[in-house]
């Protein structure tokens, strides 16, 4: 309990762990009416912005043997790469597929981008 209400903390770069933990807290709002506190632990392999060094808080080495890297050792469990691997495992998405699901998402992103730059800039 935190402040009087239940919190679940979960995994928060496992998707089908955080969608679980969302159902519940959901539950409890509809069957208790009251709130809960999800508390997804993650890790934010970016830097917080262009002007940020992350090199000053990350450490330069890996928190396991076998990876080059602190940010290498995450980047593995990112939750798109984690998602992506069990949907491959279970046969529901292939290299294959995520291959043509890349260049057709590249082509969209691509003509959006030029769409919106022949609009030019709106008028305030």
């Amino acid at each position: 309990f935190a402040y009087g209400m239940p919190t679940i903390r979960v995994d928060g770069n496992d998707l089908l762990a955080v969608y679980a933990a969302t159902a519940a807290a959901r539950a409890i709002g509809a069957e208790q009416g009251r709130p809960t506190l999800v508390e997804a632990m993650t890790y934010r392999v970016g830097a917080h912005s262009t002007s940020d060094d992350d090199s000053k808080y990350r450490e330069p080495s890996a928190p396991e043997e076998g990876w080059d890297d602190e940010r290498s050792y995450w980047e593995a469990r990112s939750p798109i790469v984690r998602f992506g691997r069990y949907l491959h495992q279970r046969g529901c998405f292939s290299g294959a597929d995520e291959e043509r699901m890349r260049r057709a998402l590249r082509k969209e992103a691509i003509a959006a981008l030029s769409a919106a730059e022949e609009a030019g800039r709106a008028s305030p």
